[in-house]
């Protein structure tokens, strides 16, 4: 029986690269584990809550000790993780394993940079491991009658005069895909910079990331490059809006004219993620929404780590 998806992984190791880890991020990667890595979170900060959803939506936790003093931040990942009870495999060239959790993980000892010896048993680990079922997120999928009633009022939101009227048509789109009994979606007619959009809060929400989903609805006119410059910077302004908020994740909703599509997916981060409406409507409809959450998440976060080692 294959699973319905890959294996998801988070990766935690000291601030400073080295071939261990790239090798170990290699291993994974070839067989077939999605890989997501800390990119020298700080826990002080509001970021703890980003380090926590993202535990708990991996299958298991990879930890690298190299030559390299180990740092607070893996303390940090690795409490978190067998605190909520994440399988979690060391590899370290060190006969111990720092911070007291060697009895509660396994550890594979690593004689070098080579980590073919201990291949086997990766393998072995990772075979007996099966896809959590939670995602990154739990919102309650739409029903048929409410996707078509968001794709409806969508097909009439287009028919606005103004592009001021469109992207209030578009809130409304939205808002209704989105409500749920166990969610509160509060409307708002500036989220920032004047731009209309949605708070939505529950306690699954707060749980999962330690805060509100900020919804930022934008309409675009004009040609590719235009609105492609116009989205990118949105999505600039609400990651700074979420990290000085206690939200948790910010969305961008966008509609626009050009006749081609936009790949935003570059200027994604783990905190701000951009849909066109209509890829919304039809994720949130095939309930797949949870799942691309979760994978233009960790694309954001390993396109991140990229940037930061160059």
């Amino acid at each position: 029986m294959t699973n319905e998806r890959a294996l998801r992984c988070f990766l935690s190791r000291s601030e400073n690269h080295d071939a261990t880890v790239d090798a170990v991020v290699t291993l994974l990667d070839q067989l077939g584990i999605e890989v997501s890595v800390s990119d020298d979170f700080d826990p002080r900060q509001v970021l703890v809550f980003s380090i926590l959803s993202t535990l708990r939506s991996v299958d298991f936790v990879c930890a690298v000790f190299t030559d390299a003093p180990p740092s607070a931040h893996m303390a940090f990942e690795l409490g978190l993780a067998v605190g909520i009870g994440k399988p979690v495999l060391a590899l370290s060239r060190s006969a111990r394993v720092p911070y007291g959790i060697g009895e509660a993980i396994q550890v594979l000892r690593l004689a070098a940079d080579d980590i073919t010896p201990v291949l086997s048993e990766v393998r072995r680990f990772v075979r007996d491991l099966t896809p959590d079922t939670q995602s990154l997120l739990t919102l309650a999928s739409p029903d048929r009658t409410t996707v078509g009633t968001a794709a409806a009022g969508l097909s009439q939101a287009r028919s606005a005069g103004s592009s001021r009227k469109r992207c209030r048509a578009l809130v409304d789109v939205v808002a209704h895909l989105f409500a749920q009994p166990e969610t509160e979606v509060i409307r708002r007619d500036s989220i920032m910079d004047d731009r209309p959009g949605l708070i939505l809060q529950s306690d699954t929400l707060f749980t999962q990331l330690g805060g509100a989903l900020i919804i930022a609805c934008a309409y675009y006119r004009g040609h590719s490059g235009s609105v492609l410059a116009k989205a990118s910077h949105t999505l600039q302004q609400l990651e700074k809006y979420v990290e000085k908020s206690s939200a948790g994740l910010g969305l961008l909703v966008l509609d626009h004219d050009a006749h081609s599509d936009l790949n935003l997916n570059l200027f994604e981060t783990p905190y701000a993620m951009a849909f066109h409406v209509d890829d919304l409507i039809e994720s949130a409809g095939a309930g797949k929404l949870n799942e691309e959450l979760w994978r233009r998440r960790a694309q954001a976060m390993r396109l991140k780590e990229h940037h930061h080692r160059e």
